[in-house]
């Protein structure tokens, strides 16, 4: 019977390139047109699209309100039927996670509704209400693992400021600072850059533009 990986531990990534299946699969989420965020706003309970957060992880997201994002409350909406985004983690969301006891910066690269992934010995299977995730920014070779929700914390500009003395966190928060705001803060762009499954694909050549903003209907 296959056995699960060990949960919200780190283990050493595999080196080489990854089979074609999956560069098939790198290839298409970068291919997939952006999403923004639809968040429900605490003034006025209105379901709004926020103008640029693709991430529906991204901290604070819960706390918005209408004039965030220069709306006014009781302004009817521009598209009927929004939905108000889960919250939660996707492929390309920014998180802190502990590593060695240090909140550490990393990326989703697989959600939990993924039934398996590339990592896992063929005897393993992807666990139930897991992230894969990856540690950014590591000296020596790359670590990641499957981790629970609750040892997943969003990342935001604040938590780049925390003081430290490690320089190698230092460089991590460096490396990702530029991904939490506009214009580079979208899932593929992140994806694409800070993933280590895209450090071991030939990726195809996507442009970074505006998609158009598609919602579905209740």
């Amino acid at each position: 019977m296959a056995q699960t990986p060990p949960l919200n531990t780190p283990r050493r990534l595999p080196e080489g390139e990854l089979p074609l299946a999956v560069q098939n699969k790198v290839g298409a989420f970068l291919l997939q047109p952006s999403r923004k965020v639809n968040f429900r706003c605490r003034t006025c309970d209105s379901v709004r699209a926020h103008p640029y957060y693709e991430d529906p992880g991204y901290p604070g997201i819960e706390l918005l309100r209408c004039a965030d994002v220069n709306l006014n409350c009781g302004v009817p909406v521009r598209v009927d039927g929004l939905r108000e985004s889960p919250n939660e983690f996707v492929p390309g969301s920014l998180v802190l996670v502990k590593k060695e006891g240090i909140p550490w910066p990393a990326i989703v690269e697989f959600s939990i509704d993924d039934i398996a992934d590339y990592f896992l010995q063929r005897d393993w299977r992807s666990p139930p209400h897991a992230y894969y995730i990856t540690f950014i920014g590591e000296r020596g070779p790359r670590t990641g693992g499957w981790y629970q929700k609750m040892c997943l914390k969003g990342l935001h500009p604040v938590d780049l400021n925390v003081p430290t003395h490690d320089q190698t966190l230092q460089n991590a928060r460096r490396l990702c600072a530029n991904y939490l705001t506009p214009p580079y803060c979208s899932l593929r762009r992140r994806f694409r850059d800070l993933a280590y499954a895209c450090s071991r694909v030939q990726l195809p050549i996507v442009p970074d533009v505006p998609q158009p903003e598609r919602f579905e209907e209740v």
